[in-house]
């Protein structure tokens, strides 16, 4: 897995991400609730994040990249972790988007949760550009 992959990855990660952001944003000036259809893009996106965290995963998360940055494998296993949590959460938000019942007190309450878990991938996701970039320019530092 290359420095290059991965950006490539993570940009289309983050289209998908701001196409629901998008989503949303139109529905919040419609004033239309729509629970099912939000939970179906969620999972939609869980889905695709399932897919994109296995890729990462493959071979070891990110380990051709770390190989030659071990002072940067501690970090990069705790950012790993927050895969299954995000996967959770991600779970999580569909299954009450989803219920009979949805525990939310209206729809904004609904993308206020839909905005906070966004916006903790995204970090998940920057955090992991910032891991790479500081890997791959170890590496370049030490082959003088």
């Amino acid at each position: 897995m290359s420095g290059h992959g991965i950006d490539q990855e993570h940009e289309k990660l983050h289209e998908e991400i701001d196409a629901l952001r998008a989503w949303w944003q139109e529905c919040r000036e419609i004033g239309s609730p729509r629970f099912d259809e939000m939970g179906d893009r969620v999972d939609a996106l869980r889905t695709r994040l399932r897919e994109h965290f296995a890729w990462e995963e493959e071979d070891g998360y990110l380990s051709d990249v770390l190989e030659d940055a071990p002072h940067l494998v501690k970090r990069g296993e705790s950012l790993r972790r927050q895969h299954d949590t995000l996967l959770e959460a991600f779970a999580g938000l569909v299954e009450h988007l989803h219920s009979d019942e949805p525990r939310f007190s209206g729809w904004d309450e609904a993308g206020h949760d839909l905005d906070e878990l966004l916006e903790r991938l995204s970090k998940h996701e920057h955090a992991e550009t910032e891991l790479v970039l500081e890997a791959v320019q170890s590496d370049v530092g030490t082959k003088d």
